[in-house]
C-alpha cells in the first residue's frame, strides 16, 4: 500500500492488485456521534485491510503532539467534523486522551 500525502487533511492510500468487489464504504462524517462499528469497511476480505489502516491512524493521531497540546489547553482534538461547535459540545476531558478505537 502506498499513501500519497496532500496538503489538505485528506490523503490517498493506493493498494495495488486488491480485490474490492462488494466492499461497503460509508463516509464517517455522515454518522457523527454514532457508534462506528456498523459503518466500518465491510463486504469483502479486503475491508479488513482498510479497517486496520483506520485503527493504526487513530492510534497515531490520538497521541500526536498537536492533539496532546489541544488537550492541555482544554480543547478536544479535531475530528472529521473539524474543530467547530460540534467538537466543543462533545465530552472531551482535557486530561485524558481519546483512547476509544473506531469500532467502539
Amino acid at each position: 500500500m502506498v499513501i500519497h500525502r496532500f496538503p489538505a487533511f485528506r490523503q490517498i492510500a493506493v493498494q495495488s492488485g486488491a480485490d474490492i468487489r462488494g466492499i461497503r464504504l460509508i463516509p464517517p462524517h455522515d454518522h457523527l456521534g454514532e457508534a462506528l462499528g456498523p459503518w466500518l469497511p465491510s463486504g469483502c476480505g479486503n475491508a479488513a485491510v482498510l479497517d486496520e489502516l483506520m485503527r493504526i491512524a487513530h492510534q497515531v493521531l490520538d497521541h500526536h503532539p498537536f492533539n496532546e497540546e489541544r488537550r492541555r489547553n482544554g480543547n478536544c482534538p479535531p475530528t472529521a467534523s473539524g474543530s467547530g461547535p460540534r467538537v466543543r459540545r462533545r465530552n472531551c476531558p482535557a486530561s485524558q486522551s481519546n483512547t476509544a478505537t473506531p469500532a467502539e
